[in-house]
């Protein structure tokens, strides 16, 4: 599966954000593409992009598990009503973090 966020990825939002800071704010040797970054430069990019990555993955892991669950409910007999209920509060908190994510792009 590819990642949802690459190290290369990392490093033009870091360049992005840098043409807006004071030059004594960022790192100066940084200020090249991904692929001029010295080794342990990378790494730092590396590290930030597989922590989102994981951060994303627990929540897709929690979003599969409440599925699975209402899934088996329904199976069960829950009713309808209850089922609906649940998808509208997971709708929403869905709705919450992709709101809050889309006004900080």
């Amino acid at each position: 599966m590819t990642p949802a966020v690459k190290p290369e990825e990392m490093h033009i939002w870091y360049l992005e954000i840098t043409t807006r800071l004071k030059k004594e704010s960022f790192n100066a040797n940084a200020q090249v593409p991904y692929s001029q970054l010295t080794k342990e430069q990378q790494a730092i990019d590396k590290f930030i992009a597989d922590r989102c990555n994981m951060k994303f993955n627990f929540y897709l892991r929690h979003l599969r598990d409440e599925f699975t669950d209402m899934v088996a409910e329904f199976a069960c007999g829950c009713s309808t009503n209850y089922i609906i209920e649940r998808l509208g509060k997971m709708n929403n908190k869905l709705n919450e973090v992709l709101d809050d994510s889309e006004e900080k792009l």
